[in-house]
């Protein structure tokens, strides 16, 4: 769309009486009105549910324990959204996600950005499973998936098996391991 002198003059006259009203910025609406509503951060570059390829179960973040789980994805779950940032790390709100060498497994602590162990490598372009596996397993190719690989140990998260209660674990990474892929809602594709 090409604008034109009164396209130019109708936005000015919007932007006076927004100044005039002494309306509020968007920003304020999302914090104010639909505080519920949750905004990925300036950095993220990925978004949304993290969703084991092949159990389809979300990761979870119980909120009275903090502990990562799986559980059914459900559209409204702020508990199940997450985020890969610039920086590498993945946030839940203002914790990252961290492998936890005293049990082999992977929690969710304060976030600390300058921390290796926190840093992840999203591989999301590169996969071994072949398109036969995708379609078996029902992976919508559109959406980002790939291994998480940690920056500090070079181990990958992954499933245990493909049962809700099965437990998230850093295993050696296999990129022919379905359970190793996760994929993200959404990817941010101005932010990069």
């Amino acid at each position: 769309y090409i604008f034109n002198q009164e396209d130019t003059e109708a936005v000015q006259l919007r932007k006076k009486l927004r100044k005039d009203l002494k309306c509020n910025s968007f920003k304020w609406f999302l914090e104010n009105i639909t505080p519920e509503v949750v905004v990925p951060s300036e950095d993220a570059v990925f978004f949304g549910q993290l969703r084991n390829v092949q159990s389809r179960f979300c990761l979870t973040v119980n909120e009275s324990t903090q502990i990562l789980q799986f559980d059914f994805c459900t559209l409204f779950g702020r508990n199940q959204v997450f985020a890969i940032t610039k920086s590498h790390v993945v946030k839940h709100d203002s914790l990252c996600i961290m492998p936890d060498d005293s049990q082999g497994g992977v929690e969710l602590v304060k976030c600390d950005e300058s921390s290796k162990l926190m840093k992840w490598n999203y591989d999301h372009l590169s996969s071994t499973l072949n398109d036969f596996t995708l379609k078996l397993i029902g992976v919508d190719q559109r959406k980002p998936y790939g291994v998480l690989e940690s920056q500090g140990t070079g181990s990958c998260m992954g499933k245990e098996g493909i049962h809700m209660n099965s437990t998230l674990s850093m295993q050696p990474c296999d990129y022919g391991n379905p359970l190793q892929y996760w994929i993200f809602t959404h990817r941010l594709n101005d932010r990069r």
